[in-house]
C-alpha cells in the first residue's frame, strides 16, 4: 500500500492512496479532499498513460498492415493438418473415379483392383502434401472415398504395407461392409482372415463388430454358439466384457426364443462380471417371452425392469392383443394415461389401434365400421394426451378403411397425414396405391391420381417398390392404356440394378413385357 501527496487540481491538495489490484498496472485511487468530503473512487490503470496509448495505436496499425508472406520450405513436414488431408482424399477420390470409368470401358468391375498403382498415388501424393500416412488417414480413406468391396480390400492392403493396418482401421473396414455395402459375410471372412494371420492385430473393437454381425445374421443356434465363443476367446485375451457384447448376445437369443440362455445371461453371468441389466436386455428378454407365448415369465420380467420405457409396455400391450386381453390391454393404457404420460408415445397405442384395424379387416366380422370407430376412438385418445399419430397408425387406418371400401375416409386419412407433414414411408404409399387401384379403375382419370401418387413420392426422395409398379401396371393393362404402360415400364427399367433384378422374378411383370414384345 503506497501512501503519498499528490497534486490534483492546482487550488488544492489532496491524499491518494493507491491499492495495486494486479501486476497489470491496474490501480484504486482513494481521494479525499481538505474539506474533508470523500468523492467517490475511481479506477485507473497504467495503460492510459501517453506512452501506453502511443504503443497500442502502433500495434492496432500493424495489425491493419498486410503480413508479410514467408517462403515454407518444401523439406518442413505439415503433420495432421485437416486442408492437407483433405487436398489428400480429394486425389485419391479423383483416382477412384477414373479407374471407375476405366473399369466401365472393359477393365475388371467394381473399383480398381490395381494394389501397386494405388500405394504409389498415396506415397506421391502423401510425399507432395508432406502428410503421414498413419491409421487415421486410412480409416478417413475407407469411409469417405470406399465404394464397393475392392475399394476396401486394396485400401487394406496398402495400410498393411505402410504398417498401419491397427485394430481401429480393420474395424472401420468391417463397419463399412456390413453397413454401406450390406456385405455381412465379407466382413466376418475380414475378421477371420485378421484371426489367422495378423492375431497381433486383434482389438476389442474387431470383436465388438464381430459379435454385432453375428447378432444380425443368428437364425440359428450354432450361430449363438459360434458368439460364444468370440466371448470366450476375449476373455482369453483379457479383453472386457462390456454391456454391449451382452447385449448382442441377448438379442440373438431372443430371435431363437431362448428364454432360459437369457435369463442365465441376465442373472448370473452379467452380475459376475459385476454388470447389472439395462431396460434394453429386459426388453429383448420380453419380446422372446412373447415369441414362445409365456405368461408368467412376461409378467415376472416386466415387474422386475429397473426403469420401464415406451417400448417396455408397447411389447405388453402388444403381447395382450395377441392374446385377446383387450380388457386388460385397455386398462393398462389408461393407466399409462393417467399416471405415467411421460412414456406416452405412437408405438403405446398402436398395438390396440392395430388390432381394431385387423379385427374390422375380417371378411368374418358382423359389424366391421364399430370396429373402426373404436379404432378412431384410440387415436382420438392419443390426441388429446398431446401424441400425434406418426405414419404407421395412418397406414393401418388406410389399409382399414380401403379393404371396408370407405374410399372418401382414406382421401380424408390421407390429406390429414399430408396437412401435418407427417414424414411419409413406402409402407404408407404402398398401401395408398394398392388400396385405392380397384377405385380408381372405376372411375374416370382414376389412373392418373395414382401416377400422381407415385409422382408425389419420387419428388420426397422414396424410390416405389416393385409391388407398387405391378399395381400400377395392372391398371394400365385393364385400362387399355398402352401409353401409360409403355412409360411406367421405361421408368422400371431405368432404375437401379436391385430393381431391375426383381422386375426379373416378378411374373405379372415379366408377363406384361412378353404381351408387349
Amino acid at each position: 500500500m503506497l501512501r503519498c501527496v499528490l497534486p490534483l487540481a492546482k487550488s488544492r491538495i489532496g491524499v491518494v492512496t493507491l491499492c495495486p489490484l494486479s501486476s497489470c498496472g491496474v490501480f484504486v485511487v482513494f481521494r479525499r479532499t481538505p474539506e474533508g468530503g470523500c468523492p467517490p473512487f475511481r479506477l485507473i490503470s497504467s495503460s492510459s498513460t501517453p506512452k501506453r496509448r502511443q504503443k497500442q495505436q502502433d500495434q492496432k496499425n500493424q495489425q491493419q498492415q498486410p503480413p508479410i508472406q514467408y517462403r515454407i520450405p518444401r523439406t518442413r513436414p505439415i503433420l495432421d493438418s485437416s486442408l492437407s488431408r483433405r487436398s489428400l482424399e480429394q486425389k485419391i477420390q479423383q483416382f477412384i473415379m477414373r479407374a471407375r470409368a476405366d473399369s466401365r470401358i472393359g477393365k475388371k468391375r467394381g473399383g480398381w483392383t490395381n494394389n501397386d498403382e494405388l500405394a504409389r498415388l498415396l506415397d506421391e501424393t502423401s510425399q507432395a502434401l508432406h502428410v503421414r500416412l498413419d491409421a487415421s488417414i486410412f480409416v478417413d480413406l475407407i469411409t469417405a472415398s470406399a465404394r464397393s468391396k475392392n475399394d476396401v480390400f486394396n485400401i487394406l492392403h496398402v495400410a498393411r504395407l505402410k504398417g498401419s493396418d491397427t485394430d481401429l482401421v480393420y474395424t472401420t473396414a468391417m463397419d463399412f461392409l456390413s453397413i454401406s455395402c450390406e456385405a455381412e459375410i465379407g466382413a466376418l471372412q475380414l475378421f477371420r482372415k485378421v484371426q489367422v494371420a495378423y492375431r497381433e492385430r486383434l482389438g476389442p473393437l474387431m470383436y465388438t463388430s464381430a459379435l454385432r454381425i453375428r447378432s444380425r445374421l443368428s437364425r440359428t443356434p450354432e450361430d449363438v454358439q459360434n458368439m460364444e465363443a468370440l466371448i470366450a476367446q476375449m476373455r482369453e485375451m483379457k479383453f472386457p466384457i462390456l454391456m454391449i457384447h451382452y447385449e448382442f448376445l441377448v438379442k440373438a437369443y431372443s430371435s431363437l426364443g431362448l428364454i432360459q440362455q437369457i435369463e442365465d445371461i441376465l442373472f448370473v453371468r452379467m452380475r459376475e462380471d459385476g454388470l447389472e441389466p439395462n431396460t434394453y436386455m429386459y426388453n429383448n428378454a420380453i419380446e422372446c417371452g412373447i415369441k414362445i407365448n409365456d405368461e408368467q415369465r412376461v409378467a415376472a420380467l416386466v415387474e422386475q425392469v429397473p426403469d420401464p420405457d415406451s417400448y417396455t409396455y408397447s411389447s405388453l400391450l402388444r403381447y395382450m392383443c395377441i392374446n385377446d386381453q383387450i380388457d386388460r390391454a385397455q386398462s393398462t393404457l389408461h393407466f399409462l394415461v393417467h399416471k405415467k404420460p411421460r412414456l406416452l408415445h405412437p408405438s403405446i397405442f398402436s398395438p390396440l389401434l392395430d388390432y381394431y384395424v385387423r379385427l374390422a379387416s375380417n371378411p368374418h366380422t358382423e359389424d366391421p365400421s364399430a370396429l373402426m370407430d373404436l379404432a378412431e376412438d384410440i387415436l382420438n385418445l392419443q390426441r388429446s394426451c398431446g401424441t400425434m399419430p406418426d405414419i404407421k397408425q395412418y397406414t393401418m387406418l388406410i389399409n382399414g378403411y380401403g379393404r371396408l371400401s370407405n374410399f372418401t375416409r382414406v382421401e380424408e386419412v390421407y390429406q390429414e397425414a399430408k396437412t401435418l407433414h407427417v414424414w411419409a414411408d413406402l409402407q404408407f404409399y404402398e398401401a395408398l396405391i394398392i388400396v385405392q387401384r380397384w377405385r380408381w379403375q372405376q372411375l374416370p382419370g382414376g389412373t392418373t391420381r395414382l401416377r400422381a401418387y407415385i409422382d408425389e413420392m419420387i419428388d420426397i426422395g422414396l424410390y416405389p417398390s416393385i409391388n407398387i409398379y405391378a399395381a400400377m401396371c395392372g391398371a394400365y393393362e385393364e385400362e387399355n392404356n398402352i401409353q401409360g404402360l409403355e412409360e411406367i415400364l421405361h421408368i422400371m427399367t431405368s432404375g437401379s440394378e436391385a430393381m431391375r433384378a426383381k422386375l426379373k422374378l416378378s411374373s405379372p411383370i415379366r408377363t406384361m413385357l412378353e404381351n408387349m414384345a
